[in-house]
């Protein structure tokens, strides 16, 4: 049982692919490239370029796109980030910094499971 076992729920996810390894890599782009998008968003808020409705707003997407896919962990950080759209800035960096880890461990996840070619 390695991290990655614990990025994504696998059950949860074959309720979306039913085991067809084409749909999960789509499925998988869709999700790191939304993710991305929101990612920045919270990256810029802190950087003064975004406001905090826009802070929640790329939470809450998130959040919503990674608990679709048995994303738990991630889901439960941004729900954090969610809730603490007013928390001091010192806060929101460390709700960036557990984001970003939890994010690229999902990657990791399908990275891994990328068939060879």
């Amino acid at each position: 049982q390695t991290p990655l076992d614990d990025a994504v729920d696998i059950s949860h996810l074959l309720l979306f692919t039913d085991g067809d390894m084409e749909q999960e890599q789509m499925l998988a782009g869709v999700f790191l490239s939304a993710g991305e998008e929101s990612f920045a968003i919270l990256q810029e808020h802190l950087e003064g370029l975004r406001t905090e409705l826009e802070w929640k707003g790329a939470a809450h997407k998130l959040k919503g796109s990674a608990a679709q896919i048995g994303a738990a962990r991630l889901a439960a950080a941004c729900l954090a980030a969610e809730k603490g759209y007013s928390a001091s800035m010192e806060e929101k960096t460390s709700f960036v910094y557990e984001i970003k880890a939890f994010f690229e461990e999902v990657r990791a996840f399908f990275a891994a499971r990328a068939p060879r070619k």
